[in-house]
Order: C-alpha cells, then sequence, then structure tokens
C-alpha cells in the first residue's frame, strides 16, 4: 500500500509543477478575476499538501496570502482570507489560520 502511494506521488509530481507554473503565469488577471485565481491556488495547494509537498503547499499559500492581502475590495480581500485560512488548517497549520482569520475586516470591526 505505501509502495503504491509513494508511486502515485511520483507520477504526479510533474503536473503538480505544471500546476503551480500555470498559476504563477495567471497573477496577471484583473483584480476581478483574482478572486476565482485564489480559489484555483487554494485547491492547488491543497492538493500539494495531499501529495506530499508541504513545503511548496505552504509557499503557494504565503504568496496567495500576499496576493490577497493586496486587495482594494475588502469584501473580495475577506472571502480570499477566508480560502486561504480553510487550507492552512486542512494541512495541519491552525495557528497560521487562526492569524489569517484576524486579519479579516468584517462588519463588526468597521463599526
Amino acid at each position: 500500500m505505501l509502495n503504491n502511494l509513494i508511486s502515485l506521488i511520483k507520477l504526479t509530481e510533474p503536473y503538480l509543477s505544471y500546476i503551480e507554473h500555470a498559476l504563477q503565469e495567471i497573477a496577471f488577471i484583473p483584480v476581478e478575476e483574482k478572486c476565482v485565481i485564489n480559489d484555483l491556488k487554494c485547491k492547488a495547494a491543497k492538493q500539494l499538501a495531499k501529495a506530499g509537498s508541504q513545503n511548496r503547499s505552504i509557499a503557494m499559500l504565503s504568496e496567495t496570502l500576499q496576493q490577497a492581502d493586496a486587495f482594494e475590495d475588502l469584501e473580495a480581500r475577506d472571502y480570499a482570507l477566508i480560502d486561504i485560512s480553510e487550507v492552512y488548517a486542512e494541512v495541519g497549520m491552525y495557528d497560521r489560520a487562526i492569524q489569517i482569520g484576524l486579519m479579516m475586516d468584517d462588519d463588526y470591526t468597521r463599526i
């Protein structure tokens, strides 16, 4: 079973690199579409973690967080931060997920 899992991870490695590269290339899309890109990057980071590439997953999440934090639209930024914090929690980085949750600018903090 373990050998099969290792073989599967080795087979998917080239595809994960391609996906990671493609997501970097689409970073130049207008802000309105960046939420879609954020969602794709979060899904890719989740798959990287599942495939055993925890460091690459975290690097992708960090990059996505920097991009999301620069959103001018606060509502879009908060939605992006929700997605990112969920993935951090799913890969076991609960403290980081909580920190990102605290970055959100919800309606209660605007009062």
